[in-house]
């Protein structure tokens, strides 16, 4: 007797991905890792913020939109307060973003105008750096004519500040 063998043709076990809840998984999974890769993005690499004030109009507007270069000066460590090492300091001139002190959440946006160690003082308007008259952007305006005393206002006449160790001073 000649024994017949039958092939049966069996459907494939379905992957997880083919079914409903494993779609949904693969997606939730997706999502996750774009998460991720933008946290750490903006953590340590770069974040857009706006331009919360007018200080530096005719440079840079109020509500305009900003990239911010996190790793040039040492992003900070989420939760620490800690930087990690930057590739360069900041100079005088360079536009800087800094969190504001008396509202951490407001990014602010200012000229760093000393480093560390300067003798920063403003005598009727005009900025001096070292004793030196400081070189202001072509774009600088003063709103404010009147120049007011050091003792009432200190926005036109200020100083001498020497400027602290791991610190700068920003307009």
């Amino acid at each position: 007797s000649k024994l017949k063998t039958k092939l049966i043709k069996e459907d494939p076990p379905k992957k997880k991905a083919d079914t409903f809840i494993g779609r949904i998984w693969e997606n939730i999974k997706s999502f996750g890792w774009a998460l991720i890769i933008a946290l750490i993005i903006k953590s340590f690499v770069v974040e857009a913020t706006t331009v919360p004030t007018g200080s530096m109009e005719n440079t840079i507007m109020p509500g305009d939109f900003l990239f911010i270069n996190k790793f040039i000066y040492g992003a900070e460590i989420p939760f620490t307060h800690k930087h990690l090492p930057g590739i360069k300091k900041p100079d005088r001139g360079d536009i800087i973003v800094f969190r504001y002190p008396n509202d951490p959440s407001v990014n602010f946006v200012k000229r760093c105008v000393a480093l560390a160690g300067d003798t920063v003082e403003i005598i009727n308007k005009q900025l001096f750096i070292n004793g030196k008259p400081a070189d202001m952007p072509k774009y600088a305006k003063y709103e404010h004519h009147r120049i007011y005393p050091r003792h009432i206002q200190p926005r036109d006449n200020f100083g001498p500040y020497v400027v602290p160790e791991k610190h700068y001073f920003a307009m």
